[in-house]
Formats: structure tokens, sequence, C-alpha cells
């Protein structure tokens, strides 16, 4: 059969039109009775639209995707949709089979709890394989005993946007988020999350916002602000991972023992920063860089301002850390490299 070019665009036309007919939207609770149940009546390209209202009980949480490509997503955004699990369990757990097409959209999630894992994720959790697209969300008051307080992402690919990540907790690392994975995480704000270990052990207290393991990903147009951590209480980088457009504000890296602190802002093990403003970042010590520590083999700082409260805004322990065109606060002097300054911002407040 010969298609004119007349013929491709109607053919077209019908297609999309056909998938729209076979596409439901399925209403919490109008059409059935609780979240849980509105997945598994779902079929790949339906939608399953929740209610105002604060969702609790079976149903509610340990809620599973079971791998479909469909839209879960609340009918008045996260501040008027609460998904709340009242410390009993996790909300949200992402099968390897979810794509791209499963998106869970405009929800809050909070007093997500999880225990007896390495990586645990309070609130949510994506499993190897996985790739859903998380937007419009907010997680909050969330904690495990491991890593991931708020979400927990292990060897997969989620896309993370317009998210906020707020007052959740983890022992270990990552209390607003643990990556192990290709992740991009656009426009989300990390605020108030705390991984502030008891312990001496030194891989405990690591990341209050963002702990970034193994990987490569992009951190876009992101707010730290306000978190607190032994090291990188704003966030903690393994990964081979640009931060574009951040800002760090507010963080402390605090604890039990004071000498075992370092990176207020951010500490880098790998990764680059772009375009980024460090401000306002404290350590409960004044030796080891209050915006930004280093032991990157190669990193790269551009374009970035590191102007916190004492002369030690930088330090780079070990590795390679290029800087340039940036504005660094030293006690004296300019820190190496192309186009640096050391001279005050002079900050808005």
């Amino acid at each position: 059969m010969v298609f004119s070019r007349k013929t491709v665009p109607i053919l077209l036309t019908i297609l999309l039109l056909s998938h729209t007919a076979y596409s439901a939207v399925i209403n919490v609770p109008a059409d059935q009775p609780n979240i849980q149940a509105g997945i598994n009546a779902a079929l790949n390209g339906d939608t399953v639209l929740v209610s105002n209202g604060v969702w609790t009980g079976p149903g509610n949480r340990d809620l599973s995707f079971q791998g479909k490509a469909i839209t879960l997503k609340s009918e008045g955004g996260a501040e008027n949709c609460i998904i709340d699990c009242e410390e009993v369990s996790r909300a949200i757990e992402f099968q390897s089979s979810a794509s791209r097409s499963t998106i869970l959209d405009g929800f809050t999630i909070k007093n997500g709890v999880h225990s007896g894992g390495t990586y645990d994720g309070g609130g949510i959790l994506c499993n190897p394989g996985c790739s859903p697209v998380i937007c419009n969300c907010i997680i909050t008051e969330c904690s495990v005993g491991g890593a991931g307080g708020g979400m927990a992402v292990l060897d997969s690919s989620p896309s993370i946007i317009n998210c906020r990540f707020s007052q959740n907790h983890a022992y270990v690392r990552g209390a607003g988020i643990f990556i192990w994975g290709d992740v991009e995480i656009l426009g989300c704000t990390f605020i108030l999350n705390d991984s502030r270990a008891s312990s001496y052990d030194p891989d405990y207290g690591q990341g209050g916002g963002l702990f970034y393991s193994f990987g490569t990903g992009v951190v876009n147009d992101c707010i730290f602000l306000s978190n607190s951590a032994r090291y990188g209480a704003g966030a903690y980088c393994q990964g081979d991972v640009n931060f574009n457009n951040c800002l760090f504000s507010g963080n402390a890296s605090v604890g039990t023992h004071s000498s075992q602190h370092a990176g207020a802002g951010i500490y880098l093990e790998d990764g680059n920063l772009f375009n980024c403003t460090f401000s306002g970042n404290s350590l409960a010590n004044n030796n080891n860089g209050e915006s930004v520590y280093s032991v990157s083999p190669v990193s790269y700082i551009v374009r970035c301002i590191l102007w916190d409260e004492e002369d030690n805004s930088l330090v780079v322990d070990s590795g390679s850390t290029v800087v340039t065109y940036s504005d660094i606060r030293l006690d004296s002097g300019v820190w190496p490299g192309s186009g640096n300054i050391n001279e005050d911002p002079l900050f808005v407040s």
C-alpha cells in the first residue's frame, strides 16, 4: 500500500485519537475506594486522579505501581492531597519496569518510615532499573535508620522535578534523597533535612539534603537550605554529577564530635559546580571548608560564589579542583585560576 503525504497526517491523527479514546481516568474515591485500588484497576495510559484530602491506612500507603505506565495525580496539588503513612511504612515503591510513562504528580508524602535495610527510602523507593517521573511533590517528615529518609534511588534513573524535600531524617546518609544511579533533579528544594548521626562511625552522618553515590547525573536550579549533617550538610557527592545554578545557604555541619565535620555546603568526592552560590553555611569547627570541601581527583568550579562567614570557604584536601571565574572568600589573596576574585559579593537580604 502506498501512502500519500496527505494520508500520513490523517493516520497519525487516528492513532492519537484511538489512544486517547482508550485512556481512562479513574477517580478516587468516586470509582475506587482507595489509591491502590485505583492503581490496580488502571491500564497502561490511564490516569488515577485522587481527590483532595488526607489519605491514610491500608490501600493508601505501601503503594505499588506494579510497573504500569500510568499517571497517579492529585486533583488539587500537593498542598491539598496528602498521603500520611502515620509512621507505619513508606508511601510508594516503584518496580524495575516503571518507565518515563510512569508518573507521580502532585502529592504530599509525610510520616513515611522504613527500617531493616541499608538503603531504605522512608517516603519513596525506586528499585533497580526503574525510571519514573516524580514531579510537583512534597516529601516531608520521613525517616530511616539507614539511607534515604525522603527517597532512596537504587541503581535506577528517575526524573525528579519541582519537588520539595523537608524535615526528613536518615541516620546514615541522604536525609532528603539517597541516590545510586543516573538521575536528573530539576528545580527542587531541600530544606531542614537532617543526617546528623550520634555515632562516631565516620561513615555516618553524610548528606543532609542529598547524598549522590555512584552514577552520572544533573542537579539543576535547586535550593539547599538549612540542612544538617556531619559531612556535606547541603549535599555529599561521590558521583559524576554537574550542579548547575544551585543555591546552598544556611546549611550546617554539626554533630557530637566536633573534629569530624567538613563541607557545610557540599562535600565533593566527585562532581562539578557551575554557576552556584554558597552563603551562610557553617561548621562546628572552622577548618574544613564552609562552602565546599573537596577530595575529588578532578572537579571543576566555574562561575561560582563561595562566600561564608569565615575565611575558609573552599578547602581542597586532595586531588585537583580547578576553579575559574569565581568569587572565593579567603583571608588574603585570590584563589589560583583564570578570572577568580576575592571580593564581597554584597548579597541583598
